[in-house]
């Protein structure tokens, strides 16, 4: 009898962990393992193409909120940089970057516009405008870690340019996003 009460107990606290790992961004301090994303990604090519598609729209938010206008810039070895840097400077072929704000690392530099690999705006709702290769990293984070942990699908809300948010900016009189890009494979 007393083996089937440790059973019982062994499975309930099993379930337990289960539901908290599903509920949480983390399984008891313990971070999800990195996002895997392949070099070669066709999403993740196509956001990258979005972004420099859509420089008219950069350009004029940024001119609207320069202290919150970030950009991530192609690394050396053609992966993904995994730092978001403060956009300074928009001119013609070439941007002035440096590091976030708050970001003590990473020096100002000029960068040429065909290294940018994407952007974003935050808006003063806190909503945000760009992110196109957010929207892929959500997607295969949705599909690696079967579904998105809610401290992601929080976040996923604020971008605005997303297939997620497409129909409510629709609904809101907003201009949609093109039709070509990630959110709509």
């Amino acid at each position: 009898m007393q083996a089937i009460w440790i059973t019982v107990a062994v499975a309930g606290l099993l379930l337990f962990l289960l539901m908290a790992r599903r509920r949480s961004s983390s399984f008891f301090g313990l971070m999800f393992p990195p996002l895997k994303i392949a070099p070669d990604d066709e999403l993740f090519a196509m956001a990258v193409e979005r972004a420099k598609a859509e420089r008219a729209r950069l350009e004029e938010l940024f001119a609207q909120r320069p202290r919150d206008t970030y950009v991530r810039l192609a690394s050396e070895n053609g992966a993904p940089a995994p730092v978001w840097l403060r956009l300074l400077e928009l001119d013609g072929a070439q941007m002035r970057v440096g590091p976030a704000e708050g970001e003590t690392a990473g020096a100002e530099r000029s960068a040429p516009f065909e290294h940018l690999e994407d952007w974003q705006v935050e808006l003063s709702d806190g909503k945000i405008r760009g992110g196109f290769t957010i929207e892929v990293q959500m997607l295969r984070a949705a599909q690696q870690y079967n579904g998105l942990p809610p401290v992601l699908a929080q976040q996923q809300m604020r971008y605005l340019d997303h297939a997620w948010n497409a129909a409510e900016d629709a609904q809101a009189g907003a201009p949609a996003a093109p039709a070509e890009g990630p959110g709509d494979a």
